[in-house]
């Protein structure tokens, strides 16, 4: 067989056979370890970019007394527009957060399943920074999720809470 070839499974070949042949490792090497880099280094911009936001939206940068810094901290949280995107950055947080920190919390060693398929030997290949255990995997997997499930349902009021705010001036106006 010739390189190409080896590239592709053939039909009645078993997985076993077809990594075996170091095609799996020729083929997907680095990609495992660039989609690993990418994804840090998009999700660390991402939870700085949140944590931007958070910051901005709680602290004042003004250089006036502390009743007037907390008086306009105050004014500035009571409408809600400010208060869903401080919710949705907090979440977008955690998500991202969950994200940079994804490859470390995969399991150092394959979980028993993989085992009985043949697969074991290429956990390193798969996941070349895997430090974590089923816990640290597990947790990071509800927090990523809740995190995303919560950006995704903020973003939804946002724009309700805009489309309300659009109607209720129209039909002053009217």
């Amino acid at each position: 067989m010739n390189k190409t070839t080896m590239l592709l499974p053939t039909a009645g070949m078993n997985a076993t056979q077809y990594y075996d042949d170091g095609a799996f490792t020729e083929k997907f090497g680095n990609v495992f370890l660039y989609r690993i880099i990418i994804a840090k280094v998009v999700g660390l911009f991402s939870a700085v970019g949140s944590a931007y936001i958070i910051y901005s939206l709680l602290a004042s940068n003004t250089k006036d007394t502390a009743t007037v810094r907390h008086s306009r901290q105050r004014k500035k949280m009571r409408n809600t527009f400010d208060r869903l995107l401080l919710c949705m950055c907090a979440s977008d947080f955690l998500s991202s957060t969950s994200i940079f920190l994804g490859s470390w919390a995969v399991p150092a060693s394959p979980p028993i399943e993989y085992g009985s398929e043949g697969l074991s030997e290429y956990w390193d290949v798969i996941h070349p920074n895997a430090v974590g255990t089923t816990g640290t995997c597990t947790a990071q997997g509800f927090i990523l999720h809740l995190g995303m499930v919560a950006s995704i349902l903020y973003t939804g009021c946002i724009a309700v809470s805009s489309l309300l705010q659009i109607d209720r001036k129209s039909t002053r106006l009217n």
